[in-house]
């Protein structure tokens, strides 16, 4: 196994027994029989979500859109197999395709922990990397660096560190509570448009909306799990005639 797999490994995976399925996935093709997707790209990401959970939740549409436009360039394809119908799943702009039938995981004889449910396929259609890119940062870095290296591409992203929060290890019965500090160093009233999270299990709730110069706000973050294993959330804060918002992590793992 290569030096970037056994890291994915030990980034997703931790020091335990899935090691070995892991090894066995990697370089297995994956078959799409039955789907009609226009594949145009060289590289794909797959990620297949099934009914376990709140699905809406699981796919992240937030997260994976700022991802999707991180790859524009980058001559990837991402795909999206859900195991529901359009008419349970409601509005969403994400490249979806249903699978109520669940015929993916069965063709492909997918692991039933949810980790190895997102992958990297190279030009035939083998796994190249496992592990969702937008619930773990270091897995994100792994699959664009990755493909900017196989398709030379210069890949020298900027360093860019958000608050960040890690929760620990917990169970998934259990619901977090955390508070980051919002200072107002420069202007003279901060505004605060509006405060959402990359997941519904994932709320918070802002002390106040404006905040005069050199004093501070308080954002509380709770979080109630929808699984087990690794994983990664985003607050976003909006602030008043800025483009981008503010970010907020916070990480942890569910036992």
């Amino acid at each position: 196994m290569s030096v970037i797999s056994f890291f994915v490994v030990f980034v997703i995976l931790g020091c335990n027994n899935l090691q070995k399925e892991y090894e066995k996935m990697v370089g297995k093709e994956i078959s799409f029989v039955g789907f009609t997707i226009p594949f145009n790209t060289k590289y794909k990401i797959v990620n297949y979500v099934n009914h376990d959970g709140c699905t809406p939740c699981r796919l992240n549409q937030t997260q994976w859109n700022l991802f999707i436009n991180e790859l524009d360039l980058k001559q990837v394809q991402v795909i999206f197999i859900v195991e529901s119908d359009s008419t349970k799943l409601g509005e969403t702009n994400l490249p979806i395709y249903y699978d109520s039938s669940n015929v993916f995981y069965t063709l492909n004889h997918l692991p039933s922990d949810s980790r190895f449910h997102c992958f990297l396929l190279d030009e035939n259609n083998r796994v190249v990397l496992i592990g969702n890119p937008v619930q773990n940062p270091k897995i994100k870095d792994l699959y664009i660096r990755t493909i900017c290296e196989r398709l030379n591409i210069d890949y020298s992203p900027e360093k860019q560190e958000n608050p960040h929060k890690n929760l620990g290890v917990f169970s998934k019965d259990e619901t977090k509570t955390v508070q980051f500090e919002i200072k107002n160093s420069d202007k003279e009233v901060l505004v605060i448009d509006s405060v959402y999270t990359s997941c519904e299990c994932t709320t918070a709730k802002i002390s106040k909306t404006e905040i005069l110069k050199n004093e501070s706000a308080i954002l509380t973050v709770t979080y109630k799990p929808d699984g087990i294993g690794d994983f990664y959330r985003e607050i976003y804060v909006k602030i008043h005639d800025e483009i981008t918002p503010l970010i907020f992590e916070i990480d942890g793992n569910l036992t």
